[in-house]
């Protein structure tokens, strides 16, 4: 019962990996998290990790690094 359960964790690894790289490549080049109605657009988001948009859902760490970085986005668009 253990190699499905490592199976299923590395891949929620690879999932918050992902969407760290992504993070960290949109700080770099200085832009915005893409946005729908003033909110981040989970679904391009995803697109953009390899992943599906319900990760975000059913994944806390995923949500939590969003969250965070939204924060930190929201500020640098109000201050220019």
């Amino acid at each position: 019962q253990g190699a499905p359960r490592r199976k299923f964790d590395a891949r929620r690894l690879s999932q918050v990996e992902s969407l760290c790289g992504y993070l960290d490549s949109l700080r770099e080049r200085a832009e915005p998290l893409p946005r729908r109605a003033g909110r981040p657009n989970k679904a391009v988001i995803a697109r953009a990790c390899g992943f599906g948009r319900d990760v975000f859902n059913s994944m806390t760490p995923a949500m939590n690094l969003l969250a965070e970085y939204e924060s930190l986005d929201s500020k640098m668009l109000n201050s220019s």
